[in-house]
């Protein structure tokens, strides 16, 4: 399965993808399948890498988004694209080359299922509509915090502020847990 043809692009960002000085065949910045997957224009990118700097440091670079505000990411220091779950505060480790991750890994049925939930995606979206380039879904409360992520928890929030607030709730629990 193709990743340009098999996740469709329905809108773009004007600033440029944040992942062209890793691979210049990168989709360009923008919402695939109604959101599925939004590939990081610059400017987001940055904003999203600045509310993690102090758990992923300063070399990571958000190249995608899902559906609910996770990320993939590019660092640096290991020279290797990871998944990071925002609300858990993890990384999981890809693949080193940021091509395989948009040819090879993203189109897996199996990522596009378990890791980028498209069945809950195709849902949402007949629920409330496809997400605009800048928002993701959210469930209220959020899972981390005792949510249940039903379909009826959710709304569209921007995804910016929804990474600055949940990176704020998780430095919160580290931060207690390593005092404990």
């Amino acid at each position: 399965m193709d990743f340009q043809t098999s996740l469709v692009l329905s809108s773009s960002n004007a600033d440029g993808p944040a992942s062209t000085t890793l691979y210049s065949n990168a989709p360009g910045a923008g919402v695939y399948s109604e959101g599925l997957l939004v590939v990081l224009g610059q400017q987001l990118s940055k904003q999203l890498a600045q509310s993690w700097q102090w758990l992923l440091g300063h070399d990571a670079t958000p190249l995608a988004h899902t559906a609910f505000g996770d990320f993939f990411f590019w660092s640096q220091k290991h020279e290797s694209v990871f998944y990071f779950e925002t609300q858990r505060g993890k990384s999981t480790f890809v693949d080193r080359s940021t091509e395989w991750f948009f040819e090879q890994f993203i189109p897996q049925s199996s990522v596009l299922e378990q890791v980028l939930e498209l069945t809950k995606v195709r849902q949402l979206v007949e629920r409330l509509g496809a997400i605009a380039y800048g928002s993701c879904f959210i469930a209220e409360p959020w899972q981390c915090i005792g949510g249940s992520g039903t379909l009826n928890d959710y709304s569209i929030g921007n995804i910016a502020v929804y990474n600055s607030l949940v990176a704020q709730h998780v430095h919160g629990v580290m931060s207690g847990l390593r005092k404990a």
